[in-house]
């Protein structure tokens, strides 16, 4: 084998590699500390989600679960309690062109001519998910919906069509479920539930962002 062949063949064996490398480096930039943007991001969806009738809808924003995923504890930026379902809604800030796939770990961001990683907040949410049904267990009478919500994105494509990502979006879907599946007694035992964790979750906070920095950081290295 000459040498242009070799150095072919080790170039071709390093790209998924330097592949890795990179979108852990750029998954980095996106640790989930607290900026004073993202928090006005995560305002704008929880006061959407509070345009809804408050009678049949219970937001909880910012909680922080138990987790069996790669970290022990989770953060979920919204839960909606209805007698109507429950809903599970991940909050990103980023801004610009947003692609992606429902299966990927990694969705693309375009933003001034440069790409960026974007974790994929739909399979963020199905942590998030599994944390929920960990806590509620018997009380839940039917499957947790997801949602994915970018305020500041110019558009987003997910598997190649548009998804829906608006808060105005969201909330439609939201409402736009009818039927009744739980009762008031099981509304109510489901909110203790997670009032108590509400309750637990800023004396948390810290440590699940340690977790995932250390997670993130074991990515990279």
């Amino acid at each position: 084998m000459d040498i242009l062949a070799i150095l072919l063949s080790a170039a071709f064996l390093l790209v998924p590699i330097i592949s890795a490398i990179a979108l852990a480096s750029s998954l980095l930039r996106h640790i989930p500390v607290s900026t004073p943007a993202h928090r006005k991001c995560e305002e704008r969806v929880s006061n959407g989600l509070r345009t809804m009738d408050m009678k049949s809808y219970v937001v909880f924003d910012n909680l922080i679960l138990r987790s069996s995923g790669n970290t022990a504890h989770t953060e979920i930026d919204h839960v909606v309690v209805s007698p109507y379902g429950i809903f599970c809604i991940e909050t990103k800030s980023h801004k610009g062109a947003i692609y992606g796939y429902r299966q990927s770990k990694a969705w693309r961001q375009y933003l001034g001519g440069q790409e960026f990683g974007v974790v994929n907040p739909l399979r963020q949410n199905v942590k998030h998910i599994k944390a929920l049904e960990q806590l509620l267990g018997y009380n839940l009478r039917a499957k947790i919906h997801s949602y994915a919500v970018f305020p500041n994105a110019e558009y987003v494509k997910v598997d190649g069509e548009y998804y829906g990502a608006t808060i105005e979006q969201v909330v439609r879907n939201i409402t736009m479920h009818k039927s009744r599946i739980y009762n008031l007694h099981e509304c109510e035992r489901i909110l203790k539930s997670l009032a108590y964790a509400s309750s637990k979750s800023d004396e948390l906070r810290q440590t699940h962002v340690s977790e995932v920095k250390a997670y993130l950081l074991e990515l990279a290295a």
